[in-house]
């Protein structure tokens, strides 16, 4: 609005008093800038987040490799009345597993990983021992269904922070990592006993230290460490072997 050629100032108090007209062009630019700060919280709000891409570039993965897990126990019969596993042996297959490193990962997620599926278990050997309480000795007899199959998992148990911080400096892989791996009964746990009681065969785990540095290469490793059973009657050996996965013909 103008008068007498001139256009009057909104932020002139005696301007407002002479030309009502001005208090109108005042309110009008706070509605607007009301307006336009609702909008840009609005808009703020409503945008989608966009995580940050990962560079391709620093991941570093191992060729496809196959990891045999296996256990051979044996314990003897003791006149205690415990019931006991006189022989356990089985073999476990990961047939397509790689590991991977990543730099740029945040290292709450880990920055080292293995990728493995489920593993596939079988028993060759799964023998009772007898029991005894006094005079009495007893056979007992498997009260569940003894698997043919079961699977098994392969994970990150830790990674050595102190290499780790290290390995993201220089963007290599640490040395060590240690790596867990267990049954899963699942479903149709493993359960025996005789007229003395009953016993049941808890998922079995071992943790194990790799050259992760070495397996990101596709390198061969194998080692061999003691079980350690229920009892110090138990004795047996797991045997853990990364080998190259065979090439598809």
């Amino acid at each position: 609005m103008i008068y007498n050629g001139c256009r009057p100032d909104p932020t002139d108090t005696a301007q407002r008093k002479k030309w009502p007209g001005a208090r109108i062009v005042m309110r009008e630019k706070k509605r607007l800038s009301l307006a336009s700060a609702i909008l840009i919280v609005v808009f703020s709000l409503a945008a989608p987040f966009e995580p940050q891409e990962k560079n391709p570039k620093s991941l570093k993965a191992s060729p496809k490799c196959e990891v045999h897990c296996s256990l051979d126990m044996t314990s003897p019969f003791v006149p205690d009345g415990r019931q006991s596993l006189a022989m356990v042996s089985f073999k476990v297959v990961f047939p397509s597993v790689t590991f991977e490193f990543d730099p740029d990962e945040n290292p709450l997620l880990g920055r080292c990983q293995v990728n493995s599926g489920k593993g596939k278990g079988a028993f060759s050997r799964l023998v009772l021992n007898d029991a005894q309480k006094g005079e009495e000795r007893l056979s007992p007899r498997f009260l569940s269904a003894r698997p043919l199959e079961f699977s098994a998992d392969l994970a990150i148990e830790s990674e050595p922070m102190a290499e780790d911080e290290a390995a993201v400096h220089s963007r290599t892989a640490p040395e060590k990592v240690r790596l867990s791996f267990w049954t899963e009964w699942e479903r149709t746990p493993i359960r025996w006993g005789s007229e003395l009681g009953s016993a049941s065969l808890p998922d079995l785990k071992i943790f194990f230290e790799v050259p992760f540095r070495d397996l990101i290469q596709g390198k061969r490793f194998s080692v061999t460490l003691p079980y350690e059973g229920s009892y110090p009657e138990d004795k047996g050996t797991w045997k853990i072997e990364v080998r190259p996965a065979p090439k598809k013909k």
